[in-house]
């Protein structure tokens, strides 16, 4: 944290621009400015320290910057390109708006873990009521990376161009258009287009919700339980709309369910983002790379794809979302159809390794930000070599039901953490101008495993072990392989960059 106290003198009024506009560690007041030369307030007839780019123009008490932030939590204004700039604080223990913003961005979570996961949860309906292949079923999770992957590409130009508030609202917009089509029980070209409209919403609001809550104090504990809310929202979905159906209400319906808490969350971030505009991040991407000394221009989406760095973490990431998502929509069936249990039970299963995923998300999120805070590559390689482990054992111990259950109940506890986990090693280690459109990239381009890997299982299961289904018995071996792919990716990376990882620089 950027320590303040000892910015009392001319000599440091250059240090003191790069501090008080830093505010991504900490917040300043409103009434914020320049202290005098001698550290007083100035009196009447002194000449005052001129102005300079960036600095704050107003004077300041004769208190630590941090003290004063912390005691009032004050938003500060300034003017940029003659638009007026917002600043507020990061450190949501002192504001009560930037906790509502929070809950925003874990309602955004929860929605698009009840997406994500009612669709495997009622697949079985979906078969007989459209008379469709699972191959079919599989194309509407296919088909939501034509959407998601242009968002991720256009997230930084909308950012840039129309500021946050109005991408985050937007995105909001189009998972509630996507939810209402499917809860019409549209016919099956509607829920392809369905699909596509979800998967574009879900790759603007689900960047924005990272790279909002990645830049606050805490960033490791906060995007711990903002993912823990996703793990929520597909922990409850299995179980909520299973029980519903099963007093009769229409499995169609319950993405009426999920519309009504979009609709909720869209009138929440309209009165509080509105701050959150193009001006504001174009004025905080010029503070940060005055503040590193990154004096190149604004990087271009292109350019940011082309970073190496950038396309590791977004392989990491896709590897792993697509894994997560496969063990999550494909365990209920194969549960159900491999090992002959009941729907009722199979929905307790699945519902038990999103919890499981949900306590790893919040708990090890506090544990990394406790012990492994600045050594977040030590823990994600860490993480990674655990749930290998488990799910070794998931595969090696296919004839125990009990013991493979408690493999997929761990397993889901460390790969809790990875998606948040990787988002700060890429606020922290990539090129300072890289971070947001680079954030946005590994969102989008890793987010889209969720549209590709899963699919990938559904063919299995209906083309291989006599069809209908019977392919599933290969299910624990794509576990299996596909996390420990991700395992040695993080591990072969942070052997090759050991030595800048752990002296704490920044790659390239």
């Amino acid at each position: 944290m950027t320590q303040y106290s000892d910015l009392r003198n001319d000599d440091d009024l250059d240090e003191m621009s790069i501090a008080l506009t830093s505010f991504h560690d900490d917040s300043v007041s409103a009434n914020a400015g320049h202290s005098s030369t001698d550290g007083s307030t100035p009196e009447s007839g002194k000449k005052e320290t001129p102005v300079r780019e960036f600095e704050i123009e107003s004077p300041v008490d004769d208190l630590e910057f941090d003290e004063l932030a912390v005691s009032t939590g004050k938003p500060l204004e300034k003017v940029f390109e003659g638009h007026k700039v917002v600043l507020e604080t990061k450190d949501i223990g002192i504001s009560s708006k930037l906790r509502v913003q929070f809950f925003t961005a874990c309602l955004e979570l929860f929605m698009l873990g009840l997406m994500d996961q009612t669709l495997g949860a009622v697949m079985e309906h979906v078969l007989a009521d459209y008379s469709i292949d699972r191959i079919k079923v599989s194309y509407l999770f296919l088909v939501g990376t034509l959407g998601y992957m242009p968002a991720s590409f256009l997230n930084h130009f909308l950012i840039y161009n129309y500021g946050l508030f109005r991408v985050y609202i937007a995105g909001m917009f189009f998972l509630d258009i996507g939810a209402f089509i499917y809860g019409l029980k549209s016919p099956y070209p509607c829920l392809i287009a369905a699909s596509l409209i979800n998967g574009f919403g879900s790759g603007l609001a689900d960047c924005c919700a990272n790279i909002f809550v990645g830049n606050l104090k805490h960033s490791n504990q906060l995007l711990g339980v903002m993912h823990a809310c996703y793990g929520l929202g597909c922990l409850t979905s299995p179980i909520s709309v299973i029980y519903l159906i099963g007093k009769g209400f229409p499995w169609a319906h319950f993405y009426f369910i999920i519309d009504t808490v979009g609709l909720i969350n869209i009138v929440i971030v309209a009165s509080t983002f509105r701050n959150e505009t193009c001006w504001k991040f174009r004025y905080v991407s010029n503070l940060e790379r005055k503040a590193t000394g990154d004096d190149k221009a604004e990087t271009t989406t292109w350019e940011t794809f082309h970073n190496k760095y950038v396309l590791f973490y977004s392989l990491a990431l896709f590897v792993y979302i697509g894994s997560e998502l496969s063990v999550g929509i494909w365990l209920f069936n194969y549960v159900f159809n491999i090992k002959h249990m009941s729907e009722k039970y199979s929905s307790y299963i699945t519902s038990g390794y999103w919890s499981f995923m949900t306590m790893g998300r919040f708990v090890l999120g506090f544990v990394t930000g406790k012990f492994f805070e600045g050594k977040e590559m030590h823990a994600i390689v860490l993480y990674c070599g655990l749930v290998a482990g488990f799910c070794t054992g998931f595969w090696a111990l296919q004839s125990k039901v009990v013991i493979q259950t408690v493999c997929i109940f761990c397993m889901g506890f460390f790969v809790g953490p990875l998606f948040s986990t990787t988002i700060v090693i890429a606020l922290t280690t990539l090129p300072m101008r890289y971070t947001t459109s680079g954030v946005s990239l590994i969102a989008g381009l890793g987010g889209s495993g969720a549209a590709v890997i899963p699919p990938i299982m559904g063919f299995i299961a209906e083309k291989f072990g006599g069809g209908d289904g019977e392919g599933l018995v290969y299910f624990p071996s794509l576990v299996l392989a596909s996390f420990s792919t991700a395992a040695l990716l993080w591990l072969s990376f942070y052997i090759t960059h050991r030595s800048t990882i752990d002296s704490g620089k920044r790659l390239g």
